[in-house]
């Protein structure tokens, strides 16, 4: 027995719907294949042991510790290493 169709289905282009059948999975995957994921786990580990947000003069060591990240297999481990033996950490601290 059809029951109806949720409104925000009727508004779904066709582009969209892959979204919905391979769901959080392809999200991800589009993070990853972007560098958004690797990217933003950097900042947050950064900000966590920094205590602040990276400033725009510090993007070079942003893109460091994210391609050391995503060279390292995604190493958590490695990349708290890399933040707290980097000059930047210890200045701050």
């Amino acid at each position: 027995e059809f029951l109806g169709m949720l409104e925000s289905m009727v508004f779904l282009r066709d582009e969209h719907r892959v979204n919905i059948s391979e769901g959080p999975k392809l999200l991800a995957m589009k993070a990853v294949a972007t560098n958004e994921l690797p990217r933003c786990t950097v900042q947050n580990a950064a900000h966590g042991l920094l205590g602040r947000e990276l400033s725009v003069d510090e993007e070079a060591v942003l893109n460091e510790w994210t391609t050391a990240f995503s060279t390292s297999n995604y190493s958590y481990k490695q990349l708290m290493k890399a933040i707290v033996t980097s000059p930047l950490y210890r200045r701050v601290k």
